[in-house]
């Protein structure tokens, strides 16, 4: 986050990985890191945010222990940080000036059953 205040004003990049680290930031910083990035990086042509986790699908992770133990799928201190679904990731990068798009990953990935990849693109 430190860079995107600070050093963002670089106009060479026109891509932005983010993987598998997104969901250990919290709301605020996550939305400073897309919004500073829209508004200081008009050449960044997408953004993508690897591996997240998907709140719909968490009982697909979790199985009988979601209703018994009751994770916390909005804490970005937990090993898996904050579940993301998509409508909400959508609205959340929209207030940000980004459009999501979503893709499944792969199915022999062992962990596609309940994560997703977000492509974001500038908003017109």
């Amino acid at each position: 986050m430190a860079y995107v205040r600070r050093d963002a004003g670089d106009h060479r990049f026109t891509k932005v990985l983010c993987y598998d680290a997104f969901q250990y930031l919290d709301a605020d910083a996550a939305q400073t890191v897309l919004s500073e990035l829209r508004a200081r990086v008009p050449t960044i042509e997408r953004v993508v945010l690897g591996n997240l986790p998907d709140k719909e699908r968490a009982a697909l992770f979790f199985g009988d222990r979601l209703q018994q133990e009751e994770p916390d799928l909005t804490d970005p201190r937990s090993q898996i940080g904050i579940w993301w679904g998509q409508d909400e990731l959508r609205a959340f990068a929209a207030a940000c000036g980004w459009t999501a798009r979503f893709s499944q990953l792969p199915t022999h990935v062992f962990n596609a059953h309940y994560r997703y990849d977000a492509i974001l693109l500038p908003a017109d």
